[in-house]
């Protein structure tokens, strides 16, 4: 159960510090939201059959998810209209939200290669389930948390909504666009019935060689491929049909490629499309990510409960958002075609070092160690503007945000950590 009260939130700009008009976030709060979880259930079964020199391993596994809302009640936020007030008297059950019904299988395979018993060739395929909990109900709950966009003056420039003693200046907040806003099941997210269960399959190739006895060296390849991603849609807004592209200038700046400069093309919402929302929790098989790695490491073992080991990683993890496009944090409008921006991103490999060792000396004193160089972040440049910058009038009056850099193509340094400890 989640209970929240009434709440507003701004965003303030301020322009050659002079306040400007701009946008308060109102919710439909207070409310109660309740989900429950019917089931989630797991069934499995696995054999393995061994040969004097190959190993194979099989199993299959049944999953069933079932999740509902019961029926709510709600005495409804401030900023509702009266006919959404009263709809929220009584909020219909929802059920099925989801019911999953899923087969998963895994296989593998160990075959000694010469038949020495110190070198293995290993290979596995699997097919697994997305996690599930109670988050999917809590999204598309219709007695759930609601937002809406209104137009803020700054009339007494204090920089805030609120007044000295912490109270909504009420007159400063427009009225809302939105008719339909905190009205259960229409401003909420809605759920899509054919939604499946998120998925992915994983395979594997490695090879492990004995050394000399208790040191061996390891080399794999790893692929993974995710199916049914989810993400969030506006059905009541045409990405490529309601809204009108226009030109920004990015700001120069000696950091950025070509030292700033460019002009990025921009999409603006059609006024008459302002508030028309229903959005769809839904799936896409077109969007994609892939991940594969190369791995290769050595572990040796001796006395005293010694061991060390060391080991490469190169990786990426390919992603494809454009299908939707999907929700992002840098512009939260489902269903906007700014978001089409850098949807495709292919990042190069990129390499993790770590190594570990531990030795315990007479008297139980054991040291150890564990160094790690991995990859630093995606370097990202962003740039947020409003309708005076933008030289248009931004529908809804706020801001738009443009990422400037492409994410797959500048990194911070390594980050280079090295534990140590000493224990008794």
């Amino acid at each position: 159960m989640i209970r929240n009260g009434d709440t507003a939130a701004l965003t303030y700009v301020n322009v050659n510090g002079v306040p400007t008009s701009s946008t308060v976030t109102v919710t439909n709060s207070p409310y109660e939201r309740f989900e429950n979880l019917n089931a989630n259930l797991g069934v499995f079964a696995q054999d393995r059959w061994t040969f004097p020199r190959l190993t194979l391993t099989y199993g299959a596994r049944y999953d069933y998810f079932n999740a509902s809302t019961p029926e709510e009640a709600d005495q409804g936020g401030r900023f509702m209209t009266a006919a959404a007030q009263a709809a929220r008297t009584n909020i219909a059950p929802v059920s099925c939200v989801p019911c999953w019904n899923d087969w998963s299988i895994r296989f593998g395979a160990s075959y000694d290669l010469f038949g020495t018993g110190k070198t293995a060739l290993k290979t596995s395929v699997g097919k697994f389930l997305g996690q599930q909990a109670l988050g999917l109900a809590s999204s598309v709950n219709p007695g759930g948390n609601q937002t809406d966009a209104r137009a803020w003056t700054d009339l007494d420039r204090n920089g805030t909504v609120f007044d000295a003693n912490g109270n909504v200046q009420f007159n400063e907040i427009g009225p809302s666009r939105n008719n339909n806003f905190g009205i259960p099941g229409i401003g909420t997210t809605q759920f899509d019935p054919a939604l499946p269960r998120p998925t992915n399959w994983e395979e594997t190739v490695s090879v492990q060689h004995e050394l000399i006895p208790n040191v061996s060296v390891t080399a794999g390849y790893y692929h993974r491929s995710f199916q049914h991603l989810q993400y969030t849609k506006n059905t009541l807004v045409d990405p490529n049909a309601d809204y009108t592209p226009f030109t920004i200038a990015i700001p120069g700046n000696a950091s950025l490629p070509g030292a700033g400069g460019q002009a990025i093309t921009m999409y603006n919402l059609n006024p008459a499309k302002l508030g028309i929302v229903n959005n769809v929790q839904t799936w896409s098989d077109l969007n994609s990510r892939i991940y594969n790695g190369f791995e290769m490491s050595v572990n040796a073992r001796f006395g005293r409960r010694a061991f060390v080991f060391g080991g490469i990683t190169t990786d990426r993890t390919a992603t494809n958002t454009c299908d939707g496009p999907v929700t992002t944090a840098a512009n939260a409008t489902p269903s906007n075609p700014n978001n089409y921006r850098f949807c495709d991103q292919v990042p190069p490999f990129q390499t993790l070092y770590k190594a570990s060792g531990a030795y315990t000396f007479p008297g139980e004193v054991n040291v150890s160690a564990t160094y790690q160089a991995r990859p630093g972040i995606s370097v990202g440049s962003f740039y947020t503007f409003n309708s005076a910058i933008a030289g248009v009038a931004l529908t809804g009056g706020g801001n738009l945000t443009v990422n400037v850099v492409d994410p797959t193509t500048q990194y911070y340094d390594y980050v280079k950590t090295l534990d140590a400890r000493i224990a008794r």
